[in-house]
Protein backbone atom coordinates (compact mmCIF):
# COMPACT_ATOMS: atom_id res chain seq x y z
CA UNK A 1 0.00 0.00 0.00
CA UNK A 2 1.33 3.42 -0.93
CA UNK A 3 1.77 6.01 1.82
CA UNK A 4 -0.72 8.81 2.45
CA UNK A 5 0.87 12.11 1.43
CA UNK A 6 -0.14 15.59 2.55
CA UNK A 7 1.04 18.47 0.38
CA UNK A 8 1.20 21.68 2.43
CA UNK A 9 1.03 24.57 0.02
CA UNK A 10 -1.16 24.06 -3.06
CA UNK A 11 0.07 26.92 -5.19
CA UNK A 12 1.95 26.84 -8.48
CA UNK A 13 4.16 23.91 -7.45
CA UNK A 14 2.25 22.10 -4.71
CA UNK A 15 -1.10 21.91 -6.50
CA UNK A 16 0.22 20.16 -9.61
CA UNK A 17 2.41 17.93 -7.43
CA UNK A 18 -0.60 16.80 -5.38
CA UNK A 19 -2.54 16.01 -8.57
CA UNK A 20 0.43 14.12 -10.03
CA UNK A 21 0.81 12.06 -6.85
CA UNK A 22 -2.90 11.28 -6.85
CA UNK A 23 -2.83 10.19 -10.48
CA UNK A 24 0.12 7.91 -9.64
CA UNK A 25 -2.07 6.11 -7.11
CA UNK A 26 -1.05 7.83 -3.89
CA UNK A 27 -3.60 8.99 -1.35
CA UNK A 28 -2.75 12.68 -1.76
CA UNK A 29 -4.39 15.42 0.27
CA UNK A 30 -3.64 19.09 0.69
CA UNK A 31 -3.50 22.01 3.06
CA UNK A 32 -3.08 25.67 2.22
CA UNK A 33 -2.63 28.77 4.39
CA UNK A 34 -5.26 30.67 2.44
CA UNK A 35 -8.48 29.59 0.78
CA UNK A 36 -8.20 28.34 -2.78
CA UNK A 37 -10.48 28.42 -5.78
CA UNK A 38 -12.05 24.99 -6.45
CA UNK A 39 -10.39 24.79 -9.87
CA UNK A 40 -6.97 24.77 -8.16
CA UNK A 41 -7.78 21.91 -5.82
CA UNK A 42 -10.00 19.81 -8.08
CA UNK A 43 -10.50 16.42 -6.46
CA UNK A 44 -7.72 16.80 -3.87
CA UNK A 45 -9.10 16.25 -0.36
CA UNK A 46 -8.28 19.24 1.83
CA UNK A 47 -7.19 19.18 5.47
CA UNK A 48 -8.78 21.82 7.67
CA UNK A 49 -5.73 22.23 9.90
CA UNK A 50 -2.02 21.73 9.59
CA UNK A 51 -2.12 19.37 12.55
CA UNK A 52 -4.46 17.07 10.60
CA UNK A 53 -2.14 17.13 7.60
CA UNK A 54 0.82 16.24 9.80
CA UNK A 55 -0.88 12.90 10.60
CA UNK A 56 -0.18 11.67 7.04
CA UNK A 57 2.64 9.20 6.39
CA UNK A 58 4.52 11.90 4.45
CA UNK A 59 4.08 15.65 4.67
CA UNK A 60 5.55 17.70 1.81
CA UNK A 61 5.88 21.45 2.27
CA UNK A 62 5.77 23.50 -0.92
CA UNK A 63 5.85 27.05 0.43
CA UNK A 64 6.62 30.35 -1.28
CA UNK A 65 9.29 31.85 0.96
CA UNK A 66 11.16 31.55 4.25
CA UNK A 67 8.50 33.52 6.15
CA UNK A 68 5.88 30.96 5.09
CA UNK A 69 8.17 28.09 6.08
CA UNK A 70 8.80 29.66 9.49
CA UNK A 71 5.06 30.16 10.07
CA UNK A 72 4.20 26.58 9.12
CA UNK A 73 7.01 25.05 11.15
CA UNK A 74 6.02 27.12 14.18
CA UNK A 75 2.46 25.80 13.88
CA UNK A 76 3.48 22.12 13.91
Amino acid sequence: MKPAIAVCGLGMLGGPMAHRLQSAGYQASGWNRSSLAPDLTGDIALWHTLEEAAQSDVCLRMLSNSDAVDAVLAAT
